[in-house]
């Protein structure tokens, strides 16, 4: 029966071994650093940051002052503290599906779908936001206030409105917008 310290070090592992691969980042890249580059672009890893820069330094403390080569810990992690991490590796690791939190399905739009089709998507649905999917999985999220800004610059820049304009250039313009800010 794993003890613990194996269970802890176990979800320890799995969780670098994956922000790892995800990240394209070498053996040599520091746990916490990793951690800290995921949190950028991960909310689960950004939800549990804290805790997995804590987890780090109990790692470090069991592996690196273990009393020989074989993985025997010198301490042992409470079971709380164990329930916990594996916890945190569920949702890093193994997140849940968007249809299993909404329940049902999801109405989504392709970065190449004419923004009116989209617009008469989120209408029709009552949804101030729309995901962005791409070659199975979301790549953006059209809001209404992407929507309206698009509309506002391009009236007040002498421009016309094109519904078949694609969902993508919307996006963009909203993010130039939000990083003039």
């Amino acid at each position: 029966m794993p003890t613990n310290a194996d269970r802890f070090l176990d979800s320890f592992k799995a969780i670098e071994d994956h922000l790892r691969q995800a990240r394209g980042a070498a053996d040599r890249t520091d746990f916490v650093e990793l951690v800290a580059q995921a949190a950028l672009d991960n909310p689960a890893v950004r939800a549990h940051q804290d805790r997995l820069t804590r987890y780090a330094r109990l790692r470090n403390a069991i592996v690196h002052h273990a009393s020989d080569s074989r993985r025997r810990a010198i301490a042992e992690p409470r079971r709380d503290v164990v329930e916990d991490i594996e916890a945190i590796r569920l949702a890093v690791t193994k997140p849940p599906l968007l249809t299993d939190v909404v329940g049902g399905k999801v109405t989504v739009c392709l970065p190449t779908d004419p923004i009116l089709s989209a617009a008469r998507k989120m209408a029709a649905g009552d949804f101030s936001q729309l995901p962005v999917y791409e070659d199975g999985r979301v790549v953006d999220v059209l809001t209404s206030e992407a929507v309206a800004l698009w509309v506002t610059t391009r009236l007040a820049g002498g421009q016309s409105v094109n519904g078949d304009s694609p969902v993508s250039e919307v996006v963009v313009a909203d993010e130039t917008a939000c990083t003039a800010l």
